[in-house]
């Protein structure tokens, strides 16, 4: 699959079939993630928050998904090959568009914040 790809998913109805006639009022939400797993867990999350998922596998590709329409939410991986996380969020700004952006990030280490679990 081409990781640079843009794909925009929509929530699923209650009936099982696919919303997509009545979107103009529907929020959306494009994602950053290189790792595919991961991608497809937050589309999942944000689909059933309400929001039509735009999925992309890289901060160059979601910037391009942005400027043709942009979103409501940014999730973005913060460590990405290419253009990371904050490089998006900067950009983003830089451009102008004030689109609440969540950077996340992959730890394994929970002793460098304590208290926080």
């Amino acid at each position: 699959a081409d990781r640079g790809a843009i794909l925009r998913q929509w929530p699923r109805r209650p009936d099982g079939g696919q919303e997509g006639d009545d979107v103009a009022d529907a929020r959306t939400a494009v994602i950053a993630e290189d790792d595919g797993n991961v991608l497809a867990l937050l589309v999942r999350l944000l689909q059933r928050q309400g929001f039509v998922a735009i999925a992309t596998g890289n901060g160059v590709a979601a910037l391009e998904a942005i400027a043709l329409d942009p979103p409501d939410l940014v999730v973005t991986n913060e460590f990405m090959p290419g253009m990371d996380g904050e490089a998006l969020a900067l950009e983003l700004r830089a451009r102008g568009i004030a689109t609440p952006v969540v950077l996340i990030s992959e730890t394994h280490d929970a002793v460098e914040a304590p208290g926080l679990f």
